[in-house]
C-alpha cells in the first residue's frame, strides 16, 4: 500500500469525484466533528488573499457543509521547525476571515473547523491522541465555539492488535488507517478495522486501487527523497550552527549566483561552503 500520510496520496483518497471518495470524506468528517453531515462541497484548496502582501495558504482539503459551516483538513506527516499549534490557529482564523464580506451580519457567521492529522506528537502534556480546542478563559469558560481546531496525533494511538479492534472509537479507527495502512505487517489488521466502518473501507479500497498505479509510487519515492534531503541539509546546517531560515537563504543565494555564472570557487568562498556543497546545490537545481 502507498503511504496515506503523504499529502498527494491523502488528497487522492478524499477528493475524487466518486461516491466512494465522497463517502470516505464525509465519514471522516463526521467522526472528527461528532455530527451528521448531509452534503458537502469541495472548495479551492487555496485561501483567498485579502491584500497583496498577505501570506499564501494552500489547504490540503477545504470543504463547505450544507449548513454553511466550513472545514479545512491538513495532513502533516513530518515535524517542522516551527510552532504547529500557532500555524493551526492562523489557518482557522484565516478560514473565518475568508467568509467575512463587507456588510456581513454577525448573526450569519457559521462555525469553521481546522483539522490536523499529525505524524508527530504536538501536545506533550498528555497521552490523548485526539484533541478539540475552542476559545476559552483560563477558568474554562467558553468564549465562542466558532473557531474550532482538532488535532489527531497518530504516534499516540495504541499498538494495533486483533483483540483491541472492538474497543476502538471511530476517530481512533481512522487514525489507525492513516498510521498503519502502508505497514505490510499490519495490513490484514487494518483491513479488519476498515470492515467495521463503511467510510474507512471505502478509503481502504481507494488506497488499494491507486497503489496499483506506477505513477503514484514514483511520486511517493520523489517525495520521500526530497524530505530526506531536506532533513539531511538541515542536520548538516545545524551542526554548523546555521538555522533553517539561514540555510534556505544561503541556498537561494547560491542558486542565484549559479544562474549568473559565478564560478564555483568564488561562490564557495563567499558563502562559506565547500566546492562539493556548491555542486550539490547545482545538481538539485537541475533536477
Amino acid at each position: 500500500m502507498l503511504n496515506p500520510r503523504l499529502d498527494g496520496i491523502f488528497k487522492t483518497i478524499f477528493t475524487q469525484h466518486t461516491s466512494e471518495s465522497q463517502l470516505a470524506l464525509r465519514s471522516f468528517l463526521e467522526a472528527i466533528l461528532g455530527r451528521k453531515i448531509i452534503r458537502l462541497k469541495l472548495n479551492s484548496n487555496s485561501g483567498i488573499k485579502q491584500f497583496f502582501e498577505q501570506r499564501d495558504v494552500d489547504y490540503d482539503i477545504s470543504v463547505t457543509f450544507d449548513d454553511g459551516e466550513q472545514a479545512e483538513i491538513e495532513m502533516q506527516t513530518f515535524s517542522q521547525n516551527y510552532n504547529y499549534q500557532l500555524r493551526a490557529e492562523y489557518l482557522v482564523a484565516r478560514l473565518m476571515n475568508s467568509i467575512m464580506k463587507k456588510g456581513f451580519s454577525w448573526k450569519k457567521i457559521k462555525k469553521v473547523h481546522q483539522i490536523s492529522i499529525l505524524g508527530f506528537i504536538s501536545n506533550k502534556n498528555d497521552n490523548e491522541a485526539f484533541h478539540h480546542y475552542v476559545l476559552r478563559s483560563p477558568e474554562g469558560q467558553i468564549l465562542s465555539e466558532m473557531l474550532n481546531v482538532y488535532f489527531l496525533e497518530l504516534p499516540k494511538l495504541p499498538e494495533l492488535t486483533e483483540e483491541m479492534i472492538p474497543q476502538l472509537n471511530t476517530v481512533e479507527k481512522w487514525g489507525i488507517f492513516f498510521r498503519d495502512a502502508d505497514n505490510l505487517e499490519k495490513i490484514e489488521l487494518v483491513r479488519h478495522v476498515a470492515e467495521t466502518e463503511e467510510g474507512i473501507m471505502a478509503a481502504f479500497e481507494i488506497l488499494g486501487g491507486i497503489s496499483l498505479t506506477q505513477r503514484f509510487w514514483l511520486w511517493q519515492t520523489k517525495k520521500l527523497i526530497k524530505e530526506c534531503d531536506r532533513r539531511s541539509d538541515l542536520e548538516g546546517a545545524m551542526e554548523k550552527g546555521i538555522t533553517e531560515g539561514q540555510l534556505a537563504a544561503k541556498t537561494e543565494a547560491t542558486k542565484k549566483m549559479l544562474s549568473d555564472g559565478v564560478p564555483y570557487e568564488q561562490i564557495a568562498k563567499w558563502q562559506g561552503l565547500s566546492i562539493a556543497e556548491v555542486q550539490e546545490i547545482a545538481d538539485k537545481s537541475n533536477q
